[in-house]
């Protein structure tokens, strides 16, 4: 059945004649006249009594009047709530993000942003897991480091590159090495969930790359315990700026090989498509993109 002619049968009731809902819809009159006799021959029923001046209800014509116009005002609600949706941010937004990002540095951007929009819930999962974010029913994901090839639409948001670290402590009992050739040679903490050595994979700003595999005493997959390892003089570690940064500003740590990092992990988001992107998930993202520049965790730009 033809909606449209629902609601023009809707527009006749209320109008009180086919001339008088064509003035007021602007759809010719002839127009109107057949959707009509279209919408009584698919009910094989007589809806209006029509005159030269009134149409008049029938008795099952005034019936179904009241279940029309009820369905066309829900039509018309629904409509309106998708549209306003498409230009305020509204509603439920879920996304997941690890717990470390989360808890350092997402707090008060999280806060600010409900201020601002406040019509807009936050729904946060955190964890170190890798979720599928369309199967797990996730808007979006904020993912720091290296990604899989997937068919997500990625958005850069802030660098997180990874620094080489060692404590004074250490550095005081083995010699700090002068190139990447002798990191080899010294203790390595390594962050892994499943093996006993890390590849580091480093570049400079000459744009060359080096990939360094790395053993040691620790094997640990946090980064929080490699950084207070390294810190206690257990050996080098690769540590991201956001997790060593207060440490290297207050000289507990020291930066190994300066020229050296990993300068190719950026903070990112993953959403299922850049089309009819949602006012909430685009808000969101251009929000936390616009408190990390720069990012709290740059070194070249002190808190």
């Amino acid at each position: 059945m033809d909606l449209n002619a629902i609601k023009v049968f809707v527009h006749v009731v209320d109008a009180g004649s086919f001339v008088a809902a064509a003035e007021q819809t602007g759809i010719p009159k002839s127009t109107i006249a057949r959707r009509i006799d279209e919408l009584e021959a698919s009910l094989g029923a007589r809806l209006l009594q029509r005159s030269t001046r009134r149409s008049e209800l029938t008795e099952l014509g005034g019936g179904f009047y009241e279940r029309a116009r009820q369905i066309v005002a829900d039509v018309d609600d629904a409509v309106e709530d998708v549209r306003a949706k498409q230009t305020e941010p509204r509603g439920v937004l879920r996304f997941t993000t690890s717990v470390l990002l989360a808890e350092r540095y997402l707090g008060p951007i999280v806060a600010e942003y409900l201020g601002v929009h406040p019509r807009v819930e936050l729904d946060m999962y955190l964890s170190p897991k890798h979720f599928d974010v369309i199967a797990d029913g996730f808007d979006l994901a904020l993912r720091v480091g290296p990604l899989k090839a997937s068919s997500y639409i990625v958005r850069r948001l802030a660098p997180a590159p990874a620094y080489l670290c060692a404590s004074p402590t250490y550095l005081k009992k083995r010699s700090a090495p002068t190139s990447v050739d002798e990191l080899q040679k010294h203790d390595a903490i390594v962050f892994s969930a499943s093996r006993s050595r890390e590849t580091w994979r480093l570049d400079n700003d000459r744009g060359d790359q080096v990939n360094v595999v790395m053993d040691g005493p620790l094997v640990v997959n946090s980064h929080p315990i490699a950084m207070d390892c390294c810190l206690a003089g257990l050996g080098l570690a690769e540590l991201p700026a956001l997790v060593c940064c207060d440490a290297l500003r207050s000289g507990e740590l020291v930066r190994v090989l300066p020229k050296w990092s990993n300068a190719s992990r950026w903070l990112h988001a993953l959403y299922p498509s850049r089309h009819h992107v949602s006012p909430k998930v685009r808000t969101f993202l251009d929000f936390i993109a616009e408190r990390l520049d720069p990012a709290p965790w740059d070194l070249e730009h002190p808190v």
